[in-house]
C-alpha cells in the first residue's frame, strides 16, 4: 500500500492550477486579434484580402464583374491638407490622428478610406452630424456645407500581412492604414488582361500634403519623411511609409537604403548590395538605351522591404514621390517593375499584354524586334478559322506599329511609348 499525505495534495494544487493557467492564457493569446505577420504558408489570414475584394473569385473560377477590376481614381474636391498622427503599436495598432480637411468648394458629406481592420473608437469635429464605418469607407456628414475643418480620429486594429505588432511593423505609403480622402481601391487585379496580374493596389497615393508622425513601439521605426528626433518625422510628401523592427539603414553613392535585418551580415549585405547595384545601373541603362528617356525613379531613396506579400503581382514594387519601395525578393526582375508601369499607363489593354511580356532589351531594335516576335508568337497559337478577330486585331497593331515607325522614326517613336510607361 502506498500512503500519500494530504499535505502534498494541497502542495501541488496551487502548482496544477497555475500551469493550466498558464496553458489556458496561452492558447487565449494565440486568439486575440493583432497583426502576427506570420510567414508560415499555411496560416491563412493573409489570403482574406484575394477572398474579401473578389479577386479569388475573379482569377480562380472566372466570374467577372465581382468589383475587384482596377480604376483610376475619381478626382474629388477636397484633400488632407495635414495630418498630425500619434502612433501606438504594441500587439496592434493604435493612431490618434488629427487631419486638415479643405474643400475647394462648401459642401456637407465626405467619403474617406481606411482599411477595413481599422476600428473607429471615437471621431469629432465642429458641426459634425454624423459618420459611418463601412468596409474601407468612412463617411462623414456635417450640420452645415463647410470649406475647412480639423477631424479628430482615433482608431485600433491590425492587417495579417501588412503587419503593426510588437516584434516589427510594415505599412507602405500606398496602404491605407492612415485615413486617406476619397474613395481608394485597396486590392485590385487587372481584370480584362491576359495576364494574371493582382494583389495591392500600388498606385495609391495622397495629394502632396504635411506629415507630422510620433510613434511609440518597442523598436526604432524608419520612414520616407526626415527624422526629427527618435520615432518622430515630419515632412511633406505624397504618402507615408513605416516600417522597423526588422530594418537598417545602409549608404552608398547615390542611394539611402533600408535593408531587411537578415542582410546586416556582411556577407550577405556585400552580395545583396553588388547584386543590386548592378541590376540597377543596368535597367536604367536599358530604358535610356531603349526609349532614349531618362527613369523617373533615378536617384531616388530606396526601402527594401520584406517580402511578405506573397503569391501577388502588385504590391512588391512601387515609386512615390520621392522614394521607392522594393521587395527584397522581387526586384532583380525587370519584367516584373516593367509591368507595374505598364498597366498603370494609358496604353489600350491589348498593347500592354504584349509589351508586359517581353524583356527589357539592351537597345531601340532589339526591343521593337521583341514586339514583332510576340506578336508572331501570339498569332502562331491561333486558329485561322475560328480565331479570325483575334487574328486581324494583332496583325493590326503590328501594322500600327510599323506605319508610326515609318512616319516618326524608330527612336522618336520608342521615345513617346516610353513616356506614356514611365510618366
Amino acid at each position: 500500500m502506498v500512503i500519500v499525505k494530504r499535505k502534498n495534495i494541497y502542495k501541488s494544487k496551487p502548482r496544477l492550477l497555475i500551469s493550466s493557467l498558464a496553458v489556458v492564457l496561452l492558447f487565449l493569446s494565440i486568439y486575440i486579434p493583432q497583426s502576427l505577420g506570420r510567414t508560415n504558408e499555411k496560416w491563412d489570414q493573409g489570403r482574406s484580402d484575394i477572398n474579401y475584394y473578389g479577386v479569388f473569385q475573379s482569377v480562380f473560377y472566372n466570374i467577372k464583374n465581382t468589383g475587384c477590376d482596377y480604376k483610376k481614381e475619381k478626382e474629388i474636391s477636397y484633400y488632407i491638407d495635414k495630418y498630425d498622427l500619434d502612433v501606438n503599436i504594441n500587439h496592434k495598432l493604435n493612431v490618434d490622428a488629427n487631419m486638415k480637411l479643405i474643400s475647394k468648394q462648401p459642401q456637407k458629406e465626405f467619403d474617406f478610406t481606411l482599411y477595413r481592420n481599422y476600428k473607429i473608437r471615437s471621431l469629432n469635429s465642429n458641426d459634425l452630424k454624423s459618420y459611418a464605418q463601412n468596409g474601407d469607407f468612412i463617411h462623414i456628414e456635417f450640420n452645415k456645407p463647410i470649406k475647412n475643418t480639423n477631424i479628430e480620429i482615433k482608431y485600433s486594429g491590425y492587417h495579417p500581412n501588412l503587419y503593426s505588432n510588437n516584434q516589427a511593423v510594415l505599412l507602405p505609403g500606398y496602404f491605407a492604414w492612415y485615413p486617406m480622402a476619397g474613395g481608394k481601391q485597396l486590392y485590385c487585379m487587372f481584370e480584362k488582361s491576359n495576364n494574371t496580374i493582382y494583389g495591392y493596389n500600388p498606385y495609391i497615393r495622397n495629394r502632396k500634403c504635411m506629415y507630422n508622425v510620433s510613434v511609440k513601439s518597442n523598436y526604432s521605426i524608419l520612414c520616407n519623411l526626415v527624422n526629427k528626433n527618435k520615432n518622430i518625422f515630419s515632412g511633406k510628401s505624397d504618402s507615408l511609409t513605416i516600417i522597423g523592427g526588422n530594418q537598417v539603414i545602409k549608404k552608398d553613392n547615390m542611394f539611402e537604403n533600408y535593408y531587411p535585418l537578415f542582410l546586416t551580415n556582411e556577407m550577405n549585405y556585400e552580395k545583396f548590395s553588388n547584386t543590386r547595384n548592378n541590376y540597377l545601373n543596368k535597367f536604367e541603362k536599358r530604358i535610356h538605351n531603349t526609349f532614349h528617356i531618362k527613369p523617373t525613379f533615378e536617384n531616388k531613396k530606396i526601402i527594401t522591404i520584406a517580402n511578405t506579400i506573397r503569391n501577388c503581382e502588385l504590391g512588391n514594387y512601387a515609386e512615390f514621390d520621392d522614394y521607392l519601395i522594393m521587395s527584397n525578393a522581387g526586384f532583380f526582375d525587370d519584367q516584373q517593375i516593367m509591368k507595374y508601369y505598364i498597366y498603370h499607363s494609358d496604353i489600350d489593354m491589348f498593347y500592354k499584354d504584349i509589351l508586359a511580356n517581353i524583356p527589357l532589351t539592351e537597345n531601340s531594335q532589339d526591343y521593337i524586334d521583341a514586339i514583332y516576335h510576340e506578336i508572331d508568337n501570339q498569332l502562331d497559337c491561333l486558329d485561322n478559322e475560328t480565331d479570325k478577330d483575334m487574328i486581324n486585331k494583332y496583325q493590326s497593331l503590328k501594322n500600327r506599329i510599323k506605319e508610326n515607325i515609318e512616319n516618326k522614326g524608330l527612336d522618336n517613336y520608342l521615345k513617346e511609348l516610353g513616356y506614356r510607361i514611365f510618366n
